[in-house]
């Protein structure tokens, strides 16, 4: 059968027309997660997502770098090639659609640890720590402060950072906002400070120290055994560099602990140290018990002694007798670990 030109020509035209109504489905990218417009995510690439003014991934053409826990908003999505815009803080531009770099903010959190020691630094001039990775009000366990550096355990698919510190003798575990913290590697610990034995010191906590933690090492991140307030006084037992062992009452039962040496003020305990009296007139045959006033906190020998012992004596705990008329100074050496002190009293027998 012969076939015209034009009948070709129709035929042609027909399969044009035919193929052009054929609806296109989209193309996804092999790794492009199914995520939709409207739609709020969240980004949980450790690294971080850039966000380019056009959805083309050029460094001239980046906005910014939105952070492991940012929360964005899907406006729209070109499932063709995978970019979707989205707005972050203010901000709007595109980014791609990676698989594992988002994930949904209402989905259920999976926690990673790390594996390694890791901690965390406080950006923001609060942070609330949530008792689960979940934000509400209720689920509010305690706050941090900027510039606070604290222990990082591990973090979640959906934007939190697990974390652990103390506060006074409790320790809390919870989860802060991933976007509101730098997670780096511990440093490596340094070589034990050496500690030297002093002996009638004492340690006040200054005025602009609301709390200082007591540890049972000298250890930021050592446990705690209590804390101490401003104003408050311990004996301090040996020194390093930075620390102070101290002796302490806790509970009713004297413990050993360490502080941090540059929120107290140093004081000399011994300095504190007096007799009852400076001078005392006695009748002859009276007796008198001299004491010793002020406390180091530190156990104490006292020896004592008569300049003259016709005229009064004096016993070991510093019961003083007159003897007869005139006059004796009567010393009292106390002794604090390696350091004496000499206290004098004037008794004058009549």
């Amino acid at each position: 059968m012969r076939i015209t030109f034009k009948k070709l020509t129709a035929v042609m035209l027909a399969v044009v027309i035919f193929c052009t109504c054929i609806p296109v489905e989209p193309v996804s990218a092999a790794s492009y997660a199914n995520f939709s417009a409207g739609q709020m995510l969240i980004v949980t690439e450790p690294e971080g997502v850039n966000m380019h003014q056009t959805p083309q991934a050029l460094a001239a053409n980046r906005v910014m770098t939105l952070g492991r826990g940012n929360h964005l908003y899907v406006s729209q999505i070109n499932y063709q090639t995978g970019w979707m815009l989205v707005t972050c803080g203010g901000h709007t531009g595109w980014v791609y659609g990676q698989e594992g770099w988002f994930a949904p903010y209402n989905a259920a959190p999976s926690v990673y640890t790390y594996s390694q020691n890791m901690q965390a630094k406080v950006l923001a001039s609060a942070l609330n720590v949530h008792k689960e990775p979940v934000k509400l009000s209720s689920n509010i366990l305690d706050d941090l402060y900027k510039g606070q550096v604290v222990d990082a355990l591990g973090y979640t698919n959906t934007g939190w950072t697990k974390v652990s510190y103390y506060r006074g003798s409790s320790r809390i575990e919870g989860y802060v906002s991933s976007a509101w913290v730098s997670v780096t590697v511990k440093p490596a610990a340094t070589k034990p400070e050496k500690f030297t034995t002093i002996y009638g010191y004492s340690a006040a906590v200054k005025s602009t120290c609301s709390a200082l933690n007591v540890h049972c090492s000298p250890s930021t991140s050592a446990d705690v055994i209590t804390s101490i307030y401003s104003g408050d006084v311990v004996n301090i037992l040996a020194q390093s560099k930075t620390w102070y062992r101290i002796s302490l009452n806790v509970n009713g039962n004297m413990r050993t602990g360490y502080i941090y040496r540059s929120y107290t003020k140093k004081k000399d305990a011994m300095a504190n140290l007096r007799l009852s009296v400076s001078s005392k007139t006695l009748k002859r045959k009276a007796k008198y018990h001299v004491l010793i006033r002020g406390n180091t906190g530190m156990s104490l020998k006292a020896t004592w002694k008569t300049s003259n012992k016709k005229v009064a004596t004096v016993s070991k705990k510093g019961y003083v007798t007159a003897k007869k008329k005139g006059t004796a100074k009567i010393t009292c050496t106390i002794k604090v670990g390696k350091r004496t002190k000499k206290l004098t009293c004037k008794i004058k027998v009549k």
